[in-house]
This record gives structure tokens, C-alpha cells and sequence, in this order.
């Protein structure tokens, strides 16, 4: 009766409960087990090894059944382990789990079967996909494919942590395309956007794949130069300025161009991200108010 009782719990958890013998010959699978593998009776009765009818991989694919990392093995040594693998289902695609693996024993403490309790991974998998996705989504301007404002400021912070420890330097770099008012109001707001993307784009591809590039709102583009020595972040801000000032964007009444204003600064060791950000803005209206299409810098 007790031994009835059991079944009935087992059977009605939710986690996947195998139980194999020293030669990993299967005994018993919950109902959960049978979901998770996508298994009945009838599969069982055409093999109970393990290494064929329960097939395990490492999250890389590689077999784990019949090696020295195959967790079986270990129970049978009186060894309990805890991992995430890959089983196979009956209908060929894998299915990520966290198994835990451990011995039974007899009164005289010898190993009698093995027990493997998984836990299907799926739903947690997804629910943490979901969300990187959403993260993804909350830093990211859609117009231009850059990250935003709030990505901007998350890579300022860890600059400014990696220049405390490792006194790893790094440019800020503050862009505002000239009288982009002119532009939506002569070309329309959708050769505005395109301008935009041309401005984003030119950035991109100036700078190296390491460096970061945010639009940090409207027109305005931030950058930042990682570790680069001062004597050098000047000239890539003109270098960025000019490659903008000779671009185009094609449009029904001709060709439309702009410019940026720019300001540069290095970031410093009191520094925190308003003042950085503080410092180098002011910078860009400085250039600005000298005329735009310039480059200012504290450097």
C-alpha cells in the first residue's frame, strides 16, 4: 500500500523522476518524465538503456551517456551530482533541463539504483529570453539601430569604473546635427529621419566595433572612444565631423546634407556620468555658438 502511495505522489510531480539500476537499465519513469521525453509505455517496451531510450548531451550537444562524465556512472559510485543538460525527445529536437542525479542505497549503504529528477528548463528558458528581448528593446532606438539614451549612460558608468580600476582611458564624444529644424522644415520629417540614419550610420562606421555610439536624443549622437590616448581624440572628432559635413541624403528637391557641431573631452577620475555628460555638452554648444560645424575640445 505504502509502496502504491508513492507512486501516486511521484507520479504527480512535476519534475521528471528516472529511476535506473547499476547498469542503467530504466525501472521507473514519472509522468512528468514521459511528458518531458515524449514517451509512453510502448517506447519503454522497446528499450530500457538509458543511453538509447534517455539520451543526454552537455549543453553543447556532445554525448554524455557511457563517458566518464556521465552522470549514472558517478551515482553508481555512491557520487550525487547537479547540472543542466540536454535530453532528446522521442521526436528529435532537444530539450534543455537541470537534472539532479544521485544514489539509492541499501541499509548496508551499498548503491542499488540511481535516481535523475529533471526539471524541464523551457518555461524559464523563454520567460529569460523574453526579457533580454524587452532589455534589448528598452535601450534601443528604433529609428537609427542604435542603443538609446539609457544605453549611453549604462556603458558611461562601466567606462568610468574600468578607468577607477584599470585606469583604462576613454574620449566622449557629443554631436549635434546644425539647424536639423531647417532640414524637417524644408525636406520633410521623413528626409529627417533618413538624415538621421545617415548620421548614425557615418558614426558607425567610423569608429571601431568596441567603441559605442548612442543617439542620445533628437539630433544629438553620443560616442564614446575607448581606450584611446587624448593626443588622439581630437582628430577622430574632426575626422567625424568632416565625413558627415561631405555626406548626402537624395530627396526630391536635390541632394541634402548637414553638419554636426562636436565636443570632446577625456574622461577624467572625479568624473560621474552628469559631469562628464555636463562637460562635453557644453563643449558642443561652445561649437555651436563659434559658428557649428566645428569641433571644440578641453583636451
Amino acid at each position: 500500500m505504502m509502496h502504491d502511495h508513492c507512486i501516486q505522489i511521484i507520479n504527480n510531480l512535476r519534475e521528471g523522476v528516472v529511476v535506473v539500476d547499476s547498469n542503467a537499465t530504466i525501472l521507473f519513469l514519472n509522468r512528468a518524465a514521459e511528458n518531458i521525453l515524449g514517451c509512453d509505455d510502448q517506447d519503454l517496451s522497446k528499450s530500457r538503456q538509458c543511453g538509447k531510450f534517455i539520451i543526454h548531451t552537455d549543453s553543447e550537444g556532445r554525448a554524455l551517456c557511457n563517458t566518464e562524465f556521465c552522470p549514472v556512472k558517478r551515482a553508481v559510485s555512491g557520487a550525487s551530482s547537479e547540472c543542466d543538460m540536454l535530453l532528446m525527445h522521442r521526436h528529435g529536437y532537444k530539450i534543455p533541463v537541470s537534472c539532479k542525479t544521485f544514489p539509492l542505497t541499501d541499509n548496508s549503504n551499498s548503491v542499488f539504483s540511481i535516481a535523475q529528477v529533471f526539471t524541464d528548463n523551457r518555461p524559464v528558458l523563454e520567460a529569460l529570453d523574453g526579457m533580454e528581448e524587452a532589455q534589448k528593446m528598452a535601450l534601443h532606438d528604433v529609428l537609427t539601430g542604435l542603443g538609446n539614451r539609457g544605453y549611453a549612460e549604462i556603458h558611461l558608468q562601466r567606462s568610468l569604473l574600468e578607468l577607477d580600476r584599470y585606469d583604462s582611458e576613454f574620449a566622449t564624444l557629443f554631436l549635434d546635427v546644425d539647424k536639423f529644424k531647417l532640414v524637417n522644415d524644408t525636406y520633410g520629417h521623413e528626409v529627417g529621419d533618413q538624415v538621421l540614419k545617415m548620421v548614425a550610420a557615418s558614426l558607425v562606421g567610423s569608429l571601431r566595433s568596441s567603441d559605442i555610439v548612442a543617439r542620445w536624443g533628437g539630433e544629438e549622437f553620443l560616442c564614446l572612444a575607448l581606450r584611446i590616448k587624448k593626443e588622439r581624440a581630437p582628430g577622430l572628432a574632426e575626422k567625424l565631423r568632416s565625413l558627415i559635413e561631405v555626406r548626402r541624403v537624395d530627396t526630391a528637391l536635390g541632394p541634402c546634407g548637414v553638419t554636426v557641431s562636436v565636443g570632446v573631452t577625456m574622461a577624467r577620475s572625479e568624473d560621474t556620468v552628469e559631469s562628464l555628460v555636463e562637460r562635453v555638452d557644453q563643449l558642443m554648444y561652445q561649437s555651436k555658438k563659434n559658428g557649428r560645424n566645428r569641433v571644440t575640445t578641453d583636451i
